[in-house]
């Protein structure tokens, strides 16, 4: 009996990338098809004549240490002292804070007092909705 060997297959060295690049040419069709589809987000930038010229000097509240308000700013002759935060929401009223010539509010804290007074200022003047609040901070010179 004559054995004859087995030839066994070598392994494959090489890859076909045909089937890699029909996938690719599928997927850059679908993306050329579609990007002219897709929304871009427009921006309505003001006009000109919308500008307004001069920027407006906002009015100051300010929270001492000794937990006393005052306020000062456009509208109030001498800088105005309160004993709590009502009194002062009720004077903010019956300036010009809101609509077309409303003046901003800035708030400044002494770094001795408590954040829940300020944040409690914030909530009052969120519930008479004064638009245009910010925090007034001073910034180290010295880094």
């Amino acid at each position: 009996m004559v054995m004859r060997a087995r030839h066994r297959p070598s392994a494959m060295s090489q890859i076909n990338v045909v089937p890699f690049i029909d996938v690719v040419l599928v997927l850059l069709i679908i993306f050329m098809v579609t990007a002219p589809m897709l929304q871009i987000g427009q921006i309505e930038l003001p006009k000109v004549g919308q500008a307004s010229s001069v920027a407006k000097r906002p009015i100051e509240v300010r929270l001492k240490a000794n937990e006393t308000w005052s306020l000062r700013g456009p509208g109030i002759s001498n800088e105005e002292q309160f004993d709590s935060v009502d009194s002062l929401i009720e004077r903010l009223g019956e300036l010009p804070l809101k609509g077309e010539n409303a003046a901003p509010v800035v708030l400044a804290a002494d770094k001795s007092v408590q954040y829940g007074e300020v944040v409690h200022l914030l909530d009052q003047l969120k519930k008479q909705n004064i638009p245009q609040v910010g925090l007034l901070l001073q910034i180290d010179s010295r880094r």
